[in-house]
Protein backbone atom coordinates (compact mmCIF):
# COMPACT_ATOMS: atom_id res chain seq x y z
CA UNK A 1 0.00 0.00 0.00
CA UNK A 2 3.18 2.43 0.81
CA UNK A 3 4.54 1.82 -2.33
CA UNK A 4 1.21 2.44 -4.09
CA UNK A 5 1.06 5.92 -2.53
CA UNK A 6 4.65 6.61 -3.02
CA UNK A 7 3.84 5.49 -7.07
CA UNK A 8 1.05 7.79 -7.24
CA UNK A 9 2.69 10.79 -5.53
CA UNK A 10 5.77 10.22 -7.79
CA UNK A 11 3.28 10.56 -10.64
CA UNK A 12 1.84 13.43 -9.47
CA UNK A 13 5.44 15.40 -8.81
CA UNK A 14 6.64 14.64 -12.77
CA UNK A 15 3.19 16.15 -14.04
CA UNK A 16 3.66 19.09 -11.76
CA UNK A 17 6.99 19.31 -12.95
CA UNK A 18 6.12 18.60 -17.05
CA UNK A 19 3.58 21.58 -16.15
CA UNK A 20 5.83 24.50 -14.72
CA UNK A 21 8.40 23.55 -17.64
CA UNK A 22 5.67 24.10 -19.85
CA UNK A 23 4.57 27.33 -18.49
CA UNK A 24 7.78 28.40 -17.95
CA UNK A 25 8.49 28.06 -21.91
CA UNK A 26 6.04 30.71 -23.00
CA UNK A 27 6.87 33.17 -20.21
CA UNK A 28 10.55 33.37 -21.45
CA UNK A 29 9.61 33.68 -24.75
CA UNK A 30 7.20 36.59 -24.23
CA UNK A 31 9.88 38.21 -22.70
CA UNK A 32 12.73 37.90 -25.23
CA UNK A 33 12.88 38.29 -28.92
CA UNK A 34 12.89 34.70 -30.38
CA UNK A 35 16.51 32.89 -30.76
CA UNK A 36 18.49 33.86 -33.92
CA UNK A 37 19.41 30.14 -35.43
CA UNK A 38 22.06 31.61 -37.37
CA UNK A 39 23.72 32.91 -34.16
CA UNK A 40 24.28 29.15 -33.12
CA UNK A 41 23.89 27.15 -36.58
CA UNK A 42 25.81 29.29 -39.27
CA UNK A 43 28.48 26.72 -39.25
CA UNK A 44 26.75 23.76 -38.05
CA UNK A 45 25.65 22.49 -35.19
CA UNK A 46 27.95 22.00 -31.79
CA UNK A 47 27.75 19.25 -29.31
CA UNK A 48 24.91 19.37 -26.06
CA UNK A 49 23.91 17.85 -23.53
CA UNK A 50 20.00 17.01 -22.28
CA UNK A 51 18.48 16.17 -19.57
CA UNK A 52 14.92 15.30 -18.82
CA UNK A 53 11.94 13.19 -16.40
CA UNK A 54 10.97 10.25 -18.20
CA UNK A 55 7.31 7.93 -17.85
CA UNK A 56 7.28 4.33 -18.80
CA UNK A 57 3.57 2.76 -19.73
CA UNK A 58 4.31 -0.86 -19.18
CA UNK A 59 5.11 -3.61 -16.15
CA UNK A 60 1.39 -3.17 -14.51
CA UNK A 61 2.04 0.39 -13.61
CA UNK A 62 3.16 3.47 -14.67
CA UNK A 63 7.44 4.02 -14.62
CA UNK A 64 9.01 7.27 -13.45
CA UNK A 65 12.60 7.90 -13.54
CA UNK A 66 14.72 10.50 -15.35
CA UNK A 67 17.88 10.60 -17.96
CA UNK A 68 20.90 12.06 -19.50
CA UNK A 69 22.18 12.39 -22.88
CA UNK A 70 25.23 14.01 -24.76
CA UNK A 71 25.07 14.79 -28.11
CA UNK A 72 28.52 14.74 -30.80
CA UNK A 73 27.80 16.28 -34.25
CA UNK A 74 28.69 13.90 -36.94
CA UNK A 75 27.32 15.81 -39.51
CA UNK A 76 27.48 19.64 -37.96
CA UNK A 77 25.49 21.29 -40.93
CA UNK A 78 23.34 18.54 -42.21
CA UNK A 79 22.09 16.90 -44.79
CA UNK A 80 20.10 19.67 -46.64
CA UNK A 81 22.24 22.48 -48.41
CA UNK A 82 18.93 24.84 -48.29
CA UNK A 83 19.51 27.33 -45.42
CA UNK A 84 16.23 27.56 -45.07
CA UNK A 85 16.01 24.28 -43.23
CA UNK A 86 18.72 23.60 -41.14
CA UNK A 87 19.29 20.41 -39.77
CA UNK A 88 21.60 17.95 -38.21
CA UNK A 89 22.73 14.56 -37.28
CA UNK A 90 23.71 13.67 -34.32
CA UNK A 91 25.87 10.69 -32.06
CA UNK A 92 23.86 11.05 -29.28
CA UNK A 93 24.41 8.68 -26.32
CA UNK A 94 23.63 8.62 -22.02
CA UNK A 95 21.44 6.64 -19.53
CA UNK A 96 18.12 6.35 -18.29
CA UNK A 97 16.21 5.33 -15.02
CA UNK A 98 13.02 3.73 -14.78
CA UNK A 99 11.32 2.44 -11.41
CA UNK A 100 7.96 0.65 -11.03
CA UNK A 101 5.74 -0.17 -8.31
CA UNK A 102 2.80 -2.21 -8.50
CA UNK A 103 0.63 -4.89 -6.11
CA UNK A 104 1.44 -8.29 -6.84
CA UNK A 105 -0.77 -11.48 -5.79
CA UNK A 106 2.36 -11.62 -3.49
CA UNK A 107 2.61 -8.24 -2.07
CA UNK A 108 4.57 -5.34 -3.63
CA UNK A 109 6.61 -5.45 -6.76
CA UNK A 110 9.20 -3.71 -7.41
CA UNK A 111 11.36 -3.28 -10.79
CA UNK A 112 14.57 -0.84 -11.36
CA UNK A 113 15.72 -0.70 -14.77
CA UNK A 114 18.99 1.13 -15.52
CA UNK A 115 19.69 1.41 -19.25
CA UNK A 116 23.06 2.82 -20.77
CA UNK A 117 22.51 3.63 -24.34
CA UNK A 118 24.10 5.28 -27.56
CA UNK A 119 22.69 5.90 -30.97
CA UNK A 120 21.52 8.51 -33.51
CA UNK A 121 19.35 11.75 -33.58
CA UNK A 122 18.48 13.59 -36.29
CA UNK A 123 17.17 17.33 -36.25
CA UNK A 124 15.29 19.47 -38.80
CA UNK A 125 14.40 23.37 -37.98
CA UNK A 126 11.33 24.27 -39.61
CA UNK A 127 10.94 27.23 -38.21
CA UNK A 128 13.54 29.48 -36.48
CA UNK A 129 12.28 28.32 -33.04
CA UNK A 130 11.05 24.58 -33.50
CA UNK A 131 13.05 21.56 -34.90
CA UNK A 132 11.48 18.05 -34.77
CA UNK A 133 13.88 15.12 -34.38
CA UNK A 134 13.58 11.75 -34.83
CA UNK A 135 16.07 9.04 -32.60
CA UNK A 136 16.92 5.78 -32.67
CA UNK A 137 19.35 3.96 -29.92
CA UNK A 138 20.81 0.66 -28.64
CA UNK A 139 22.19 -0.66 -25.66
CA UNK A 140 21.87 -2.17 -22.48
CA UNK A 141 19.25 -2.66 -19.50
CA UNK A 142 20.50 -3.97 -15.96
CA UNK A 143 16.85 -4.54 -14.44
CA UNK A 144 16.64 -5.13 -10.16
CA UNK A 145 13.77 -6.50 -9.28
CA UNK A 146 12.74 -7.27 -5.96
CA UNK A 147 12.48 -10.63 -4.37
CA UNK A 148 14.24 -12.09 -7.80
CA UNK A 149 18.14 -11.78 -9.18
CA UNK A 150 19.33 -9.14 -11.08
CA UNK A 151 18.77 -9.18 -15.21
CA UNK A 152 20.60 -8.26 -18.14
CA UNK A 153 19.17 -7.39 -21.50
CA UNK A 154 19.19 -6.06 -24.54
CA UNK A 155 17.57 -2.28 -24.89
CA UNK A 156 16.18 -0.41 -27.29
CA UNK A 157 14.54 2.60 -28.19
CA UNK A 158 12.87 4.69 -30.93
CA UNK A 159 11.00 7.84 -30.38
CA UNK A 160 10.03 10.99 -32.03
CA UNK A 161 10.03 14.93 -30.89
CA UNK A 162 10.40 18.30 -30.86
CA UNK A 163 12.85 20.85 -29.65
CA UNK A 164 11.45 24.43 -29.23
CA UNK A 165 14.25 27.16 -28.53
CA UNK A 166 14.12 28.99 -25.17
CA UNK A 167 17.19 31.26 -26.63
CA UNK A 168 20.58 30.18 -28.19
CA UNK A 169 21.93 27.96 -25.30
CA UNK A 170 18.44 26.10 -24.61
CA UNK A 171 15.76 24.12 -25.68
CA UNK A 172 12.49 22.35 -23.75
CA UNK A 173 12.66 18.96 -25.50
CA UNK A 174 10.01 16.44 -25.47
CA UNK A 175 9.32 13.22 -27.19
CA UNK A 176 7.27 9.77 -27.47
CA UNK A 177 8.66 6.95 -28.93
CA UNK A 178 8.37 3.12 -28.27
CA UNK A 179 11.25 0.93 -26.46
CA UNK A 180 12.31 -2.17 -25.08
CA UNK A 181 9.82 -1.40 -22.08
CA UNK A 182 6.95 -0.07 -23.57
CA UNK A 183 6.05 3.39 -24.59
CA UNK A 184 7.89 5.96 -23.02
CA UNK A 185 7.37 9.70 -22.77
CA UNK A 186 10.62 11.99 -22.18
CA UNK A 187 10.27 15.74 -21.24
CA UNK A 188 13.28 18.00 -20.55
CA UNK A 189 15.80 20.59 -21.63
CA UNK A 190 18.47 20.25 -24.12
CA UNK A 191 21.94 23.14 -23.33
CA UNK A 192 24.67 23.27 -26.41
CA UNK A 193 27.63 23.47 -25.45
Amino acid sequence: MEKRVASRAAAVAVALLIGSLLAVGPAVARDKKPPDISEYADDGFGMDISTYFLCNFGYHSVGVGAGAQFAYPVFPSGLISDPLYRDALHVEGGMDFSRWAWDAQDGDAELMIFAPMIGLRYAVYLSETLAPFVSVKIGAAFAMAEGTGDDTSFYWSTSGGVLWDLCDLLSLRGEFGWSHFRDVFRIGILLRL
